[in-house]
């Protein structure tokens, strides 16, 4: 392990002296896997009696590769052949059944290719997990597949938002042969099809054969039908099935009972036909079955949204997704034949607001439920999206589906040493176990021994760390929507130890609410010149509902110092603290987008406040020059009255400085990270999903290429020393490389040096180095001064003119990655070195 991880540090090394004309993921960067518990869309009792689980966020599932779709055996256990078999494909799988042979249908509307073969948006899997090569090939649709029904005849239904499919004119819904080839009768027979729709119906089966179909449309067959309607079996319309349903209604979920009565539940709080509940009956005529009473404080919300949403059990009771108010019913409602709430059920949840919008019933009367991670067994308990529940309800953690998605990090920060502290969302990093707050070694392994001692806790929605600043005490302060560090209540700010520890002494006064687990919304923290903190976001006190959007606290009790007036107004973006003591605040959809405070935050009449021509810009970031001049960036379009897409420099005053002019569009860029390099160049995540680079007068950079629109979001980025980029957020890939939430890139362009000065010779050994370095310069390069600098850019080994050939000495400098400086007559040369 050791002689692998030297060959990938010789070989970044390497890379770092080449006059490099891209972005590149560096080598030596352990590759970030970083997971968090993953949703689960669907979940299915097989006809064997195994279980199948759709979750198409899922990259890691039992362990192993997984692209959305996961088999367990009928006793619970990962069905190794399968998963293996279907790991292959590239997909997004939408909507999953199963037909009568024990196949299964697998809808992924943007394209299904595994080995290098296009299956179009739908295939058929054999049980075995391959492709069915009598299944027809299909095409990619345009549009969503949203349900997917299989007849007793092995005839498929297909709904979505699609205009065609399989080649032919199909709107929103189409029904094709046992063999994958069209049902041309049934096309016909629906005529226009499902018009006016804005999100995806669901289908229902009679017992006679008639089709019911949900959702959000107007008309079906060029008949008027708001939501909902009914087919008969060739696939016409019903004429005799015309319920009058309200005109703002959406059909989230459907189920027909037994005795041929139908279900009907309700998207997004409306209503179908008037009333206070979202859940109604109707006879098989249309007609509201008034027998049928739900509690009026049952609420679905959004979570109606799922063809098993609303599931008729065996003993007539239905379960129903919901986002609570039915007393000790949770997120998860049984209700009687005629909509009682059944006495006995209880669904425990710890903190969380998730949803469970599946349902399967097992045989012995237990239930798999599918939704977004929810922690079951206890409040620290790991959350999972699929949960087996009893009879009654309660957790049985004898099923728990390890799925993971990949995890956010939402910002991160360098220790001297060299080593990251990450904060975000995310549970496992590079496979140890942590919660939402990590630290790296200067390689991208995990401190294993400081994400024990740190875990952020509160709901599973809301336990994020969104900023992370390392003291130059080597305290850590974190911040986020968390409620708990470990045991000790924290609402939403903390300091920790060097350890991972928490830093008892700091305790500031705000406290989570201990009944709903959540804690406040610190959205930003910075450090003043004299120790001081400062924070921005939702802060709550005991017996107190006010909140202030900024406060400063004391860096050594945390608690709040009196002299500080808080502000009121628009939401903050940033904080940036001046050298004197004063204060820059940044702030969106507002008239005021930068001000400067004084140090008791009063406003400081001496700086110009910075407004724009448009009602909803804003700036989302600062960065101070070296001179005192502020790089500002976010959406606007002038600061001002000066023109300035996007991003702009202020002079010290606050005036805009005329020398910078942006290259960016005023009308289709949007920066919400950057940040300014050594050489003054500004390197930013764009809205287009790349990074790109402007110079220091604010012209596009044609040197820095962007030209693989690969990052889904970035949220920091942070320029080391050396002038590697760290890049931390939400994505997949970079730079053309896997990187799950951060990557450290390889860029040009980024100190002051040209590729000439590049070339100059400078040697190091041993790597890693012990107690002394030797080293080898450019004589006739003319070296004036070699310097080595820490992880911070903090000198700690100096010479004045260093000879060609030396030997520096490292006792008493802690083991980390350090940058070795050159500075010769023509610029500065670098290179990292490992101290051990």
């Amino acid at each position: 392990m050791k002689r692998t991880r030297l060959l990938f540090l010789m070989l970044a090394l390497w890379l770092l002296r080449q006059p490099a004309q891209a972005q590149t993921a560096d080598p030596a960067f352990y590759p970030a896997e970083i997971y968090q518990p993953a949703a689960a869309q669907d979940v299915l009792l097989l006809s064997g009696g195994g279980r199948l689980i759709l979750s198409n966020t899922s990259r890691v599932a039992e362990g192993s590769t997984s692209t959305g779709l996961v088999r367990y055996t009928a006793s619970g256990q990962p069905d190794v052949a399968f998963n293996g078999a279907v790991s292959g494909f590239k997909w997004m799988p939408l909507a999953v059944a199963e037909d009568a042979a024990g196949r299964l249908l697998v809808a992924a509307p943007a394209g299904i290719e595994l080995g290098g073969q296009d299956y179009g948006a739908l295939v058929r899997l054999l049980p075995s997990g391959a492709p069915d090569a009598s299944f027809a090939q299909q095409q990619p649709v345009n549009g969503t597949i949203s349900s997917l029904l299989v007849q007793p005849d092995g005839k498929i239904l297909v709904a979505g938002t699609f205009g065609s499919f399989a080649g032919v004119p199909a709107s929103g819904l189409v029904r094709l042969n046992a063999d994958g080839t069209p049902d041309q009768a049934f096309l016909t027979a629906l005529g226009a099809g499902l018009g006016g729709q804005t999100f995806a119906p669901k289908l229902a089966r009679q017992p006679d054969g008639k089709l019911l179909v949900g959702g959000s449309f107007s008309t079906v067959a060029g008949q008027p039908r708001r939501a909902l309607a009914r087919l008969n079996a060739d696939g016409s319309l019903d004429a005799s099935f015309a319920p009058a349903v309200l005109s703002s209604a959406l059909v989230g979920a459907l189920a027909v009972q037994p005795d041929g009565k139908i279900l009907v539940g309700t998207f997004n709080g409306t209503r179908l036909m008037g009333g206070s509940t979202p859940v109604v009956r109707l006879t098989s005529t249309g007609a509201l079955d008034t027998s049928f009473n739900p509690p009026a404080t049952l609420a679905t919300g959004n979570t109606m949204n799922n063809g098993r949403s609303l599931v008729v059990l065996p003993d007539g009771s239905l379960l129903v997704s919901s986002n609570g108010g039915v007393s000790t019913q949770s997120r998860v409602a049984r209700l009687s034949s005629s909509g009682a709430v059944v006495s006995g059920w209880h669904v425990s949840s710890f903190g969380d607001i998730g949803r469970f919008n599946s349902f399967a019933p097992l045989p012995n009367g237990q239930i798999l439920a599918a939704g977004t991670p929810t922690r079951m067994a206890s409040f620290t308990s790991m959350p999972v999206g699929v949960a087996l529940l009893n009879a009654d309800g309660t957790y049985d953690p004898s099923f728990a589906p390890q799925l993971r998605a990949a995890g956010n990090v939402h910002d991160v920060a360098l220790q001297p040493d060299g080593k990251m502290v990450i904060i975000g969302n995310f549970t496992d990093v590079n496979g140890a176990a942590v919660r939402n707050l990590a630290r790296l070694n200067p390689d991208g392994t995990v401190d294993a021994g400081f994400a024990v001692n740190s875990p952020l806790l509160g709901t599973q929605n809301a336990a994020n760390g969104r900023n992370v600043l390392v003291q130059p005490d080597g305290k850590i302060l974190v911040g986020g929507d968390f409620a708990f560090v470990g045991p000790a209540p924290r609402a939403g700010l903390a300091r920790l130890l060097a350890d991972g520890s928490l830093d008892t002494s700091f305790d500031p006064p705000f406290r989570p609410n201990t009944a709903t687990f959540t804690g406040g919304q610190v959205q930003k923290t910075a450090l003043l010149p004299n120790g001081d903190i400062l924070a921005s976001g939702i802060f709550y006190y005991p017996g107190n509902s006010n909140y202030h959007n900024l406060v400063r606290l004391s860096g050594a009790t945390g608690q709040l110092e009196p002299t500080f007036q808080p502000l009121s107004g628009s939401y903050l973006t940033n904080l940036l603290p001046l050298p004197d003591g004063k204060i820059l605040i940044s702030s969106d959809y507002g008239t005021e987008l930068v001000r400067r405070l004084l140090p008791n935050g009063a406003p400081d009449a001496s700086f110009t406040t910075i407004t724009s021509s448009d009602l909803y810009s804003a700036v989302y970031g600062m960065e101070r020059y070296p001179d005192g001049r502020v790089l500002v960036y976010g959406y606007f379009p002038d600061l001002n009255g000066v023109p300035a897409a996007a991003i702009g420099r202020l002079l010290p005053n606050g005036q805009p400085d005329p020398t910078f002019v942006s290259g960016l569009s005023a009308t289709l860029d949007l920066i919400q990270v950057a940040a300014l390099q050594p050489n003054q160049r500004v390197v930013f995540d764009s809205d287009y999903r790349s990074l790109k680079r402007v110079l220091p007068d604010g012209g596009l950079d044609p040197s820095f290429d962007a030209s693989t629109p690969n990052v889904y979001e970035v949220s920091r980025i942070l320029v080391q020393p050396d002038g590697a980029l760290l890049v931390a957020g939400s994505f997949e890939r970079i730079a053309n490389s896997p990187r799950i939430g951060i990557a450290r890139l390889l860029a040009a362009n980024v100190l002051a040096v040209t590729s000439a000065q590049a070339a100059a010779m400078l040697q190091a050994w041993p790597v890693p180095a012990h107690g002394q370095l030797h080293l080898r310069l450019d004589a006739q390069a003319q070296p004036r001064q070699l310097a080595l600098l820490d992880a911070l850019g903090r000198p700690v080994r100096t010479l004045a003119r260093p000879a060609a050939a030396l030997a520096l000495d490292l006792q008493g400098l802690p083991a980390g990655v350090y940058l070795l400086r050159v500075d010769y007559a023509a610029g500065p040369v670098t290179r990292r070195v490992v101290i051990e």
